[in-house]
């Protein structure tokens, strides 16, 4: 099992990335979960370092996808309660054998926009044909009311199945901090 993680919060000054680094290190230490990876938040933790203005990943941080995206969503949330005169932008990334996904948005004038978007199978932009594995169609083409025939293999098939599993699952979230 393979994971990697990449974050970016930019702030418009370096004092609150020293800040946000302070807040988000002490949100993993709190978290109640169980990582895949042992010892994962302490790694995490350590890996989090302020450049400029923003706090980032110095490296891959030990978390399946799912796992960094909700750790990301809280600490955004988070930052957000406890720095509510800040601005910032986030763009955090998270993959692993298995699924992809990633959490963007901003923080300004006490509103959050979040948009995460997770890949359970991994990400992928087209639906293949169930019979051969060729691409038929882009994932955001896909009309589950049309009759596709692959033409690989000439077999006219169904790919609601395949679209169900690789699907991104988008959430938007727009949560009033003030």
């Amino acid at each position: 099992m393979y994971a990697t993680n990449k974050m970016m919060i930019t702030f418009t000054n370096h004092a609150a990335a020293n800040c946000a680094k302070k807040i988000a290190s002490r949100t993993i230490q709190e978290m109640n979960r169980d990582f895949w990876f042992r010892d994962a938040a302490e790694g995490m933790i350590a890996r989090m370092l302020v450049s400029d203005t923003s706090l980032v990943l110095s490296d891959d941080a030990p978390l399946l996808a799912d796992e960094m995206l909700d750790a990301a969503e809280l600490i955004v949330k988070t930052l957000a309660a406890e720095l509510p005169q800040e601005s910032f932008t986030f763009d955090i990334d998270g993959a692993d054998t298995y699924a992809e996904g990633w959490l963007e948005g901003c923080f300004t004038n006490g509103t959050l926009e979040l948009t995460n978007t997770y890949y359970p199978e991994g990400y992928c932009e087209y639906v293949s044909c169930p019979e051969c594995g060729e691409f038929i169609v882009r994932l955001d083409e896909y009309d589950p009311s049309k009759t596709y025939v692959c033409p690989h293999c000439g077999e006219e098939v169904d790919l609601s199945e395949n679209f169900e599993c690789c699907k991104p699952d988008i959430k938007r979230e727009t949560v009033k901090i003030r």
